[in-house]
């Protein structure tokens, strides 16, 4: 954790951008927060909305629980520009990364494109925490109708695995994963998490 003094923040563009200056090509989450709240402390910032908010616990899916979720508010992320034509990748790493717009709730990317640079982020995926007492209760008690008959079924313990496969392709295809956890395939058959 460490202030940066190549991070500048233009507080007047909508959204605000934090640019990230040069020759810097990574940057950990921690830092950008020790480095946002320092300059949102500053006498000349003090009029400014607050620019990040720092959250931790957040749920990601059924049971499967972040660590860092960083929220950008009303800005972005740029690293600098480079002259090209060769592209340069920057990576920002140590949590998860989100943005949201003046109204707090619609979502924005976080990341400002700048000529010849690609910036990769993370989300929801480090220092996960799977909760298995929420997991089981939500696959226990989630109505669903069967495609076949029309009818509203509830899940049941002997079709769990089953039933939390339907869950988690229903839900944008992914596959629950957590340290230490078990990871459901298409067979429908528990393997070791990566």
């Amino acid at each position: 954790m460490a202030f940066r003094n190549d991070i500048t923040v233009d507080w007047i563009s909508s959204p605000r951008l934090i640019t990230i200056g040069l020759p810097s090509l990574s940057l950990l989450l921690v830092d950008l927060i020790d480095t946002l709240w320092f300059h949102e402390g500053l006498i000349e910032n003090m009029d400014e909305l607050q620019i990040v908010l720092v959250s931790g616990n957040e749920e990601v899916d059924v049971g499967l629980f972040t660590g860092y979720v960083v929220t950008l508010l009303n800005a972005q992320i740029a690293f600098a520009a480079r002259p090209g034509p060769a592209w340069v990748q920057t990576t920002i790493d140590g949590g998860s990364l989100r943005a949201v717009d003046t109204d707090g709730i619609t979502a924005i990317t976080p990341i400002f494109n700048t000529p010849f640079v690609t910036t990769s982020f993370s989300r929801a995926v480090s220092g996960t925490i799977t909760k298995l007492e929420e997991f089981e209760s939500a696959l226990l008690y989630r109505n669903i109708t069967n495609e076949t008959t029309g009818q509203m079924e509830l899940y049941d313990k002997d079709n769990v695995l089953a039933h939390t496969q339907a869950i988690f392709e229903d839900e944008g295809g992914t596959t629950p994963y957590g340290a230490g956890s078990s990871k459901i395939n298409r067979r429908d058959k528990i393997v070791p998490a990566p």
